[in-house]
């Protein structure tokens, strides 16, 4: 049971001679009871010494835990020798445990989480978070079973766990991310086409329809960088710059049950930085493992096939996304734009250790149009 704990002595009985040194089965007194050491955890060992009937057994170090089990009979957990967890407290007075210090045995894990719960509920800790990295995941089931952790989030390499503590109170541990985030990037040549790519995967695959590049943002990456990158590796086009923010979209019930925000981008592309084709449009190379093809099409001709290709589904999102692109290589709407870059102080009391890498952040802000005399922005 994780419990309270005390140094008792404990006196040891042997109940069969040992020779040579060998460990044998004894009972330990603890609290007037005595308790065969087959529930001692095995990390602590017990050794006869000595040889005959009057041999003696000699433990040392050991911090014995009282427990009750489901029988109610008294149980000993032996703790000598087991290193603590390391653990962290954060801005919501919870624990973070170091992965670093969780040790690989199992049966000792257990013990360093009954340890640890103490000290946690002395200190009035909240919520306990556990990071277990694939060379640890033998130890999710004592993390569960014995110690009280959910799962929280999984990604390569790890599994993250939680536990709430307070019993008298509602558990008010942030869930799991909710959203992934999409991009879909605007390119425009110097002749107001646009640049549309077909897919060999994916739901659209074997329907003919051309639309702008889409692809997830990966993990701290900017939704602008984002869109940089997904252009210039399914088509080849390098040189560009984030102009804007034409459209956001947020839709549920996507991969796994996870929502997904959307973020339809405009990119600038310096065509004296770009190779072109014989045609003078910058040069388009598709990448063939997860595109059919790329091209340069009219914006006119781009909306008529989303048109056809979503009639039945989706038309009213499709619609307001096509108008955004279209009034934007008008010219007659502006998005949302980079209103200033703040950067965070590098050393900050709000900022803790345990807090995720901050550098940026981006503040947007909406433009009525394109003309410099008309441009009137107001923050979100």
């Amino acid at each position: 049971m994780l419990g309270w704990s005390r140094a008792m002595s404990v006196s040891v009985s042997m109940m069969r001679r040992c020779s040579r040194g060998i460990p044998m089965p004894f009972l330990a007194r603890c609290g007037g009871a005595l308790v065969p050491t087959s529930t001692l955890r095995p990390n602590v060992s017990i050794v006869a010494r000595g040889s005959g009937s009057h041999a003696g057994a000699v433990m040392l170090g050991a911090v014995v835990t009282a427990a009750a089990t489901n029988n109610d009979a008294n149980t000993v957990a032996c703790e000598a020798g087991v290193q603590q967890l390391a653990w962290t407290r954060d801005r919501y007075d919870g624990a973070i445990i170091d992965a670093d210090s969780v040790a690989h045995d199992a049966s000792t894990f257990e013990v360093q989480l009954e340890q640890a719960e103490r000290t946690w509920k002395l200190e009035k800790c909240r919520g306990v978070w556990l990071k277990l990295p694939t060379s640890h995941a033998h130890l999710v089931g004592v993390a569960t079973q014995r110690g009280g952790f959910e799962f929280h989030h999984a990604e390569p390499g790890y599994v993250m766990l939680n536990r709430w503590l307070p019993e008298d109170e509602p558990n008010l541990m942030p869930p799991g991310a909710s959203h992934q985030v999409g991009i879909g990037a605007v390119v425009l040549n110097s002749r107001g086409e646009l640049l549309v790519v077909q897919e060999r995967h994916g739901p659209l695959r074997g329907m003919g329809v051309w639309k702008v590049p889409t692809g997830l943002i990966h993990v701290g990456e900017n939704v602008s960088d984002g869109a940089v990158r997904e252009v210039e590796e399914e088509t080849g086009v390098s040189g560009c710059t984030f102009d804007r923010v034409l459209a956001v979209r947020q839709a549920h019930g996507f991969l796994f049950g996870k929502s997904d925000l959307f973020f339809l981008v405009a990119l600038r592309v310096n065509e004296s930085e770009c190779k072109l084709d014989s045609d003078g449009r910058p040069l388009l190379t598709p990448q063939l493992e997860e595109l059919e093809g790329c091209r340069w099409i009219d914006v006119s001709e781009y909306a008529a096939g989303q048109e056809k290709a979503f009639a039945d589904r989706y038309q009213r999102v499709h619609e307001s996304l096509n108008r955004a692109i279209s009034t934007y290589q008008q010219g007659e709407y502006g998005g949302l734009v980079v209103d200033n870059l703040m950067p965070l102080p590098s050393s900050s009391s709000s900022v803790k250790a345990d807090d995720p890498p901050r550098r940026l952040q981006l503040l947007l802000t909406s433009a009525r149009n394109l003309n410099g005399k008309e441009d009137e922005r107001s923050k979100l």
